[in-house]
């Protein structure tokens, strides 16, 4: 099994709730989306979801400072669980060089975030593991010294090879509530990538001790399946807002062909055509962890494999997942 023999937690305390493992955070970005992120936080806090990823850069970034301001404190005093990211992404794809830990730091001490990405830390190809863990370790403690009370959790980069050694080191010298590794960076394929993620939940589970790994940019229902049964445990992903969710089959298709689909979750009558999508979308990843975390309590994930996927392909995977 995917605990290796760690017994797998239920469940994560963070903010003052708890939340349910396995857990995916729709995410805000301004990257490849199509309505502003403010419009996005607020749907996220007037529906009532009870946790989401926004970018440190947009909020820094927001023309609408007073009407983001608003959407957040509305989320988080409904208790709502927002996951801060670094904002490395979309400064990136912006090609903002003015984005620094120091504004970062700003954005961190803005709202009572009950959770937090640290700073990325890119290390150099070259740099043994036990350096990076340790260059990491160092700048999470920093950011750590601007807000006590978030639960600042490290993003671990590196190659396919060496992210196993890099996450289980990290893990030694922070003991951290989780860890994140992105999902690109596992490897090429999606079989390479679930058995990436196999070897991080092994180094880790070694420790004796159980660190959720969230990975970063995970947002297809299939690919959650899979990682979940790695021992994956938290995700974020925009395919909530760039596609719509079909329940029937968990594939996901164009955001504009939601009116193909047999089994639509709201019907809309007094909403825009985005925000109908959006609230089916939400509703249809609440329901498919649901989904997942019942079949983890009942021991039958292997049964859901062999439900989404061919049967040689299902022996593929499980012959990655649940072999020695």
């Amino acid at each position: 099994m995917s605990n290796i023999g760690i017994e797998r937690p239920r469940n994560i305390y963070l903010g003052g709730v708890d939340l349910p493992l396995p857990v995916f955070f729709p995410s805000v970005s301004s990257i490849k989306t199509n309505l502003l992120p403010v419009e996005y936080v607020q749907l996220l806090a007037a529906t009532g979801i009870p946790q989401f990823l926004v970018s440190a850069y947009d909020v820094a970034n927001c023309l609408e400072q007073e009407e983001m301001t608003n959407a957040v404190n509305a989320a988080l005093g409904e208790r709502a669980v927002i996951l801060l990211d670094s904002g490395n992404y979309e400064s990136y794809w912006m090609s903002d060089s003015t984005w620094t830990k120091e504004r970062f730091h700003q954005v961190l001490k803005s709202h009572q975030w009950p959770i937090a990405f640290s700073f990325d830390v890119s290390c150099k190809l070259e740099a043994s593991s036990e350096d990076c863990a340790q260059e990491i370790a160092d700048s999470c403690f920093r950011d750590r010294s601007f807000d006590s009370n978030c639960a600042l959790l490290p993003i671990i980069h590196g190659l396919a090879e060496n992210l196993p050694d890099r996450c289980s080191r990290v893990a030694r010298l922070l003991n951290p509530l989780a860890l994140a590794v992105p999902e690109r960076e596992l490897g090429d394929g999606i079989l390479a990538r679930v058995h990436t993620v196999r070897q991080i939940r092994r180094k880790l589970n070694q420790l004796g001790a159980y660190y959720p790994l969230h990975l970063l940019g995970t947002g297809n229902p299939h690919s959650i399946l899979l990682y979940t049964a790695a021992g994956a445990d938290m995700f974020d992903g925009l395919e909530w807002c760039q596609t719509v969710a079909d329940p029937t089959n968990a594939l996901l298709f164009h955001f504009q062909q939601r009116d193909l689909l047999e089994n639509q979750l709201v019907t809309g009558e007094n909403q825009s055509y985005s925000e109908t999508t959006l609230v089916h979308n939400l509703l249809f990843y609440a329901s498919w962890m649901s989904q997942l975390r019942g079949a983890l309590a009942s021991e039958s994930l292997s049964n859901r494999l062999r439900d989404n996927f061919s049967p040689p392909i299902a022996a593929k995977i499980e012959a990655i997942i649940y072999g020695n």
